[in-house]
């Protein structure tokens, strides 16, 4: 199936707000839940999951059979696409930080298991959304064979999800206290699959063809003003408690349905950038602490060599942020499409074996 560029647009936007965010807090000068980037640092990652649903059964949802040929394909697939970053992330954290682990909990987090067995324990920056996807893809196969088999028992395993959702945001969160005292709650799979169904649940419900209907961009225009305009609590647990999590939730899920239905047809000065960084939005969010730890190493030795560097926050984070944006396309280039390439290949010759 051929990619959505309209769904690389927001995965890249996304993955370059959550890297704007962690730069700007890296810095001192992020303001709050109530600022623009402060949404963007909850609700990009859950985007992402919304996007993840709507992408797999995009692809899959015709070629995914009970057989087990496809569904070894699937898993193969996944692999190759998640598991090299995955480990150069980890590899990368253990030599640059020397970060301590126990050798149990570097197998979980090598093998994945830390998604099921301990989601809290990973150990680059940024992992445990990619635990996060894991759990999803292997629930995906299960929710998709079930669509057709019984519409009834899948809607009723929305319900299910759906509870649940609702019992994190009003039940477990605590208003008042900060969302870093409530992170391992925060990142339990289980806080965040109803974003996956729902995304699965897209296409589902929207089954037509790509349309230039305005209906679609007033829909993204309403989902951003909800998203951004509403306020809130300065701290990231009021974006996640109450009724809060359901008004932007669902302004998420509108941003998303307009991305999926609409035919944006940008200039190509703007097209193949946002494609490109849709593309290479997976090394960018997950690899981003690491190119802003070696510019401020660069920018530290060079201070030590005699040369001053201009001592504005503003100016560090673009640099930062072109810095990572090069380094994150020739990774996905050279890194990346080499092991999905390698998967192709594999999955290929295992099908003629």
């Amino acid at each position: 199936m051929p990619r959505i560029k309209e769904l690389d647009y927001l995965r890249g936007l996304a993955a370059l707000g959550i890297m704007c965010y962690h730069y700007m807090k890296w810095l001192y000068v992020y303001d709050g839940a109530n600022t623009f980037i402060g949404r963007v640092s909850v609700y990009g990652v859950e985007i992402f999951y919304i996007l993840s649903g709507i992408t797999l059964y995009h692809v899959y949802h015709q070629k995914l059979t009970c057989n087990k040929g496809p569904i070894l394909a699937y898993f193969l697939k996944r692999f190759f696409r998640i598991f090299p970053l995955f480990w150069l992330s980890i590899l990368l954290t253990l030599l640059i930080t020397l970060k301590h682990t126990s050798l149990q909990n570097l197998l979980i987090n090598v093998s994945g298991l830390f998604s099921i067995v301990s989601w809290d324990t990973y150990i680059s920056p940024g992992t445990w959304s990619v635990g996060n996807e894991l759990v999803f893809y292997l629930v995906f196969p299960f929710l998709l064979y079930l669509y057709p088999l019984n519409r009834f028992i899948y809607a009723l395993v929305g319900l299910i999800l759906f509870i649940l959702y609702h019992y994190f945001a009003f039940y477990i969160f605590n208003p008042n206290d900060t969302l870093h005292n409530q992170w391992s709650l925060f990142i339990n799979p289980l806080n965040h699959l109803l974003l996956f169904y729902i995304g699965m649940s897209i296409p589902i419900l929207f089954r037509k063809e790509k349309t230039t209907n305005k209906n679609f961009a007033f829909l993204i225009l309403f989902g951003a003003i909800i998203l951004f305009g509403i306020r809130t609590g300065d701290d990231g647990i009021h974006l996640l408690y109450g009724i809060n999590r359901w008004l932007f939730t669902i302004a998420s899920a509108f941003i998303c349905i307009g991305f999926y239905c609409l035919e944006m047809n940008l200039p190509k000065w703007l097209d193949q950038p946002f494609k490109q960084l849709g593309e290479m939005s997976y090394a960018v969010y997950l690899l981003h602490p690491f190119f802003y730890q070696l510019l401020c190493n660069v920018i530290r030795k060079a201070a030590q060599l005699g040369y001053n560097f201009p001592h504005s926050n503003s100016l560090l984070i673009m640099i930062a942020v072109l810095f990572t944006l090069l380094m994150s396309k020739f990774i996905y280039h050279y890194f990346e499409v080499y092991f999905i390439k390698k998967g192709t290949i594999y999955i290929s010759n295992f099908y003629k074996s």
